[in-house]
């Protein structure tokens, strides 16, 4: 029972995120890159998609790329019935999966039944924070650059007073 509706939540999740981008998508065919949107991302889902085919669905559900894949299902027209039984089968999936390695820990070790969450913590929201974080993370090293290049100029410009002086 449970198991059938966490993979109801999952596939609804998956066609309102599908109904979402079908709304948006006109805008974002015409959108300019910025610093969180960019169209080489789309670019590199749709290669990913021909490159695995119908196996995308399935794969990405492990991957915390899992929210995108119905946007670039959707920009490269991917017809609704396929995309509604992948979605179905890969939720199916997923979830058995999290219920079995949740069953398995909590067989191993009795007392992690009374840290639910932290189970929930450690297999849906932490490969989101980590996919969050190599985002954030290049976007970092480019101004650190340009945060240690300024520094480098107030350096060599204090030197150049203390010369004068």
């Amino acid at each position: 029972m449970i198991m059938a509706l966490f993979s109801f939540a999952v596939v609804l999740w998956d066609l309102l995120w599908f109904r979402w981008w079908s709304l948006l998508s006109p805008k974002l065919q015409t959108m300019q890159d910025n610093w969180i949107f960019k169209k080489k991302y789309i670019t590199m889902c749709e290669h990913y998609f021909n490159e695995y085919g119908n196996k995308t669905m399935l794969i990405s559900k492990f991957l915390p790329i899992r929210s995108i894949i119905p946007l670039v299902a959707w920009v490269i027209m991917k017809p609704f019935v396929p995309f509604l039984l992948q979605s179905i089968l890969s939720a199916i999936l997923w979830v058995g999966s999290l219920l079995w390695i949740s069953y398995f820990i909590i067989w191993l070790i009795p007392e992690a039944a009374n840290h639910i969450g932290l189970l929930t913590f450690l297999f849906v929201v932490l490969p989101q924070v980590v996919s969050v974080w190599y985002m954030i993370l290049p976007m970092m090293r480019k101004y650190e650059a340009r945060l240690v290049q300024a520094s480098d100029n107030l350096h060599h410009i204090a030197q150049e007073v203390s010369v004068i002086w």
